[in-house]
């Protein structure tokens, strides 16, 4: 058992720091006494802190922050991030806006310092830049050699003209913000004080910057009933010498963790001060180990003066505050050690006990830990802890032993086989005895006994038998009892399977392919009484005779325990892969000019065929007639077939030419007109000549010539022209020429006046005696003409 004590951190030898980061405007700075609380805390700050307005340590002693260029060490409250630094607690830091129009909280107008908190209001608005504050800290910790309780604060503000002042009011009662939303509402505040909304003894720190920020100081009010009964106001009281100091930065100073958006104060922009409050509290050495200070909240707040009636401006929610002196832990007496045997209940914690200097008699809460295990042995640790008011805390450690053993025995079975296994088909009595086997048992935790192992009957299901044999252990710790079993099977089966054997048409007439083959020997499928059998096969050869063919397929049946049966199929096929032999024959191929359909076809014939496996069909079919010109030709194809389909083919092609259109017949010559008296020659020529087409070749052209036909003078002639094609078609065309036959000359008679004129006749009697003439011929009218010569 081990007895162990603590100090609550958030005690840490009595001291107490918070942050606080708001956003207000004050008024003026003004400096009071510059100094070195004797506040310490240690280990982490073991020198007085210095009120000297540096947030940077400057020499020995302490300060808010590390001197420049470091962020280590002790005498330090922050980091230069601004959190609370090692071994320094009760810290708080917070955040709030500045010169923020629409999310800072502000007081409504007209809320006082003096009137009952229960009164005032806020809002979300931008406050005046003289209120706005951005960074405000305090520290609480302990005079060694008298236990005064000092509080260092500081704040800072956004503008350095005017006057400020940061109020710091604590309450002994709890004081809290209400409505919202936050941030961009508004609301009031719940004060449970009951003396106005506060407690007699209330106190308010204000940081005054005085001067326009020349001279700090620190003022200090205290909540005391008025002259009035039923009425109460804040009242001053004026610290004692060496109880309080102020100062503000004279010049730029850094800000590592940031304000104002910068890391630097400009002058007179930053305040700090400490005070006494065990002084202004009243007693010696208040509160002392057991004791604590009285204030439960803490409302940081700016303010238009430092008198009891200014009025609120600027304002950080209020917070709780939690500040113990006493850091002494209980004394702790464990329960003596449990040892509780085997799977027992744990008994509830009990039998603990604790004092404390402090509050007497402390009841300790116990938390068991994990259970330590070793084979079935556990151990746990019975972790007791008795904490007093101020969260110091003493432990003890009860030890349970117990054993545990909620597992049954283990059971290991064997034989000649696996569990589970067949032994296969038909076995003996003893190879079944050795597969149920033997069996074994042991425990973790004790020396297990093992029962007589029983076998079950043997039961069946088809031709498969199944026993099973069990063993049971039972654990000496627990009595829980284990069972283990083997279970064997085997099979009982002498009777062979039933084969059937099924496929295509077993006739497969000819030229099967192996695909058509193995279809039709096809396949078999078994059955069994006592499981599936397998099904092989095996293919004889193929049996020939002639285009015959033949193939038989056996199957075989065999069971799991070797029984066997068979079944064949055989198909039959013909081989025929050669065509027939075929043979044409008919009259002669050319026919000559428009032969008969009966010559065509006895010229296109017919035809015979033979084939080695069989009579084959001879069919024909005829072709189209075709034409080129006059040719015509048309063919007939023999084809000839066998029974497995083999063919070949023969053909024969006739001739002809189709004539019947006679050929045109042209006659040309000479004018056959001839006039008068025409020679041989000229007859000749009018008779002309005569040519001829065919369009099926070139026809010859004869002509023979008339008699000459006469008719008084007339003449005439005729020629005949006889135009042939080579299928004897014939056309005639004929010229005819007429002339006159006269050699003699016409008879030509004159007529006129006397012929002696006398004198001086007139060209009128002179023409009259010339006169006229008229002639005759036998071959027509002849025409007559004169001409007269010159009068001589």
């Amino acid at each position: 058992m081990k007895t162990t004590t603590e100090q609550p951190s958030c005690k840490w030898n009595l001291q107490w720091l918070f942050i606080i980061i708001c956003t207000t405007l004050v008024s003026t700075f003004s400096f009071g006494q510059a100094g070195n609380a004797p506040m310490q805390q240690l280990p982490p700050f073991p020198g007085l802190f210095a009120i000297d307005g540096f947030l940077q340590r400057q020499g020995v002693n302490g300060d808010w922050l590390a001197p420049d260029g470091t962020d280590a060490g002790i005498n330090r409250i922050f980091t230069n991030a601004g959190v609370a630094a090692p071994g320094i607690q009760f810290s708080f830091l917070k955040r709030d806006l500045f010169s923020d129009q629409t999310n800072d909280e502000i007081f409504t107008q007209g809320a006082k310092l003096n009137q009952n908190p229960n009164d005032w209001h806020w809002t979300s608005s931008k406050p005046p830049q003289k209120d706005d504050i951005n960074v405000a800290t305090g520290w609480v910790a302990i005079q060694p050699s008298n236990n005064h309780i000092w509080l260092a604060i500081s704040g800072d503000r956004l503008a350095t003209n005017g006057t400020s002042y940061i109020d710091f009011e604590f309450y002994q009662n709890e004081i809290s913000r209400t409505g919202g939303p936050i941030p961009g509402g508004s609301g009031g505040f719940t004060s449970a004080g009951p003396a106005n909304g506060r407690t007699v003894g209330d106190i308010s720190l204000t940081l005054e910057f005085t001067g326009g920020g020349s001279f700090a100081t620190i003022k200090y009010l205290q909540w005391q009933p008025g002259a009035e009964a039923g009425s109460y106001d804040y009242f001053p009281v004026v610290p004692a010498p060496g109880t309080a100091f102020a100062a503000a930065n004279a010049g730029t100073i850094n800000v590592p963790y940031g304000a104002f958006g910068d890391t630097k104060y400009t002058a007179l922009q930053w305040v700090e001060g400490a005070i006494d409050l065990t002084a202004l509290i009243g007693g010696s050495g208040l509160p002392g180990e057991c004791g604590s200070q009285p204030f439960k909240s803490l409302f940081i707040k700016t303010k238009s003066s430092a008198s009891s009636t200014a009025e609120l401006k600027d304002f950080i929610a209020p917070f709780g505050l939690n500040t113990c002196f006493d850091h002494t832990p209980p004394v702790i007496t464990c329960a003596p050690t449990l040892n509780l045997g085997c799977n027992p209940t744990i008994p509830g914690p009990s039998g603990t006990t604790a004092s404390d200097n402090c509050n007497g008699t402390v009841i300790p809460v116990a938390a068991d830990g994990p259970v330590q295990s070793s084979g079935c042995s556990r151990t746990m640790t019975r972790i007791w802890r008795a904490t007093d008011a101020c969260g110091n805390a003493a432990t003890c450690g009860q030890q349970i032993n117990w054993t545990e053993d909620n597992t049954g025995p283990t059971i290991i079975t064997g034989g000649s086989v696996d569990n589970g296994a067949n032994l296969g088909c038909n076995p003996t009595a003893g190879a079944i005895n050795g597969a149920l086997g033997t069996a074994t048992a042991t425990d973790a935790c004790s020396s297990p006994t093992l029962s007589t192992p029983v076998d079950g009957s043997v039961s069946s299901e088809g031709c498969t038998r199944t026993q099973t044999r069990t063993w049971t252990a039972r654990d000496a710790c627990s009595g829980i009892t284990t069972t283990a079993s083997r279970t064997i099977s085997w099979v009982v089966d002498v009777t062979a399977p039933v084969i059937s054997a099924t496929g295509g048409s077993l006739s497969l007439g000819c030229n099967p392919t192996s695909g058509d083959i193995n279809g039709a020997l096809g396949s078999a499928s078994a059955t069994d009484a006592c499981g599936t059998p397998t099904v092989s096969s095996s293919d004889g050869g193929v049996g020939s005779e002639g285009c015959s063919r033949s193939q038989t397929r056996t199957f075989t049946a065999r069971d799991a325990c070797g029984n066997t049966s068979t079944t064949s199929r055989t198909a039959t096929w013909t081989s025929d892969n050669t065509a027939p032999t075929i043979t044409a024959t008919g009259g002669s191929l050319s026919l000559g000019c428009n032969p008969t359909q009966g010559d065509i076809n006895g010229a296109l014939g017919s035809a015979s065929a033979t084939d080695a496996c069989g009579t084959p069909t001879v069919s024909s079919s005829d072709g189209a007639v075709g034409s080129t010109g006059c040719s015509r030709s048309q063919t007939r194809t023999f084809t000839a077939r066998d029974a497995c389909g083999n063919t070949s083919t023969t053909s024969r092609t006739a001739t002809w030419t189709a004539d019947v259109t006679a050929p045109t017949l042209t006659a040309t010559g000479g004018s056959l007109s001839l006039g008068c008296n025409p020679t041989q020659g000229d007859i000749n020529g009018a008779l002309g000549s005569a040519s001829a087409t065919d369009a099926c070749g070139t026809p010859t052209v004869s002509s023979s010539d008339g008699g000459v036909g006469s008719e008084g003078c007339s003449r005439s002639q005729t020629r005949t022209f006889t135009a042939r094609d080579a299928c004897g078609n014939t056309s005639t065309t004929s010229r005819t020429a007429t002339w006159t036959a006269d050699v003699t000359v016409p008879t030509i008679s004159a007529t006129g006046g006397s012929l002696s004129l006398g004198c001086n006749p007139t060209s009128g009697d002179i023409n009259g005696a010339l006169g006229s003439a008229s002639a005759t011929d036998a071959c027509g009218t002849p025409t007559v003409s004169s001409s007269d010569g010159a009068v001589g």
